[in-house]
């Protein structure tokens, strides 16, 4: 099996939009531990529980996004690099609508 993030929108600019919404906090403590979060909040929140100083760096998510097509074609290159039975994809959109939307296109492009 083979989990990918994946936003798929009815533009490619759209797609690009919601993934651009899509960051990685990395939380680094004194003592040199590193943990990754998704939001600002969280980083903060373990910074203070862990009573060490602490610093965070925002990196933007790794997210296959685009069109069907541009998806379907991306999908497709994993899929050929990595010969697996399954792909469970997960779609990072905070708007349940717009979230919805795009498991429906994905749901368009699915291959059997």
């Amino acid at each position: 099996m083979l989990a990918l993030p994946v936003i798929v929108a009815d533009s490619e600019k759209s797609a690009e939009d919601y993934a651009s919404e899509v960051v990685i906090v990395r939380v680094t403590l004194e003592n040199g531990r590193t943990f990754t979060v998704f939001s600002v909040e969280s980083a903060e929140e373990l910074g203070k529980q862990s009573g060490q100083k602490f610093s965070y760096e925002l990196q933007p998510g790794s997210v296959i996004h685009g069109s069907k097509s541009t998806v379907k074609q991306t999908i497709d290159e994993f899929r050929n690099l990595y010969p697996v039975n399954e792909i469970f994809a997960v779609t990072a959109i905070n708007d349940f609508e717009k979230r919805l939307r795009s498991y429906e296109l994905l749901s368009e492009i699915c291959w059997t």
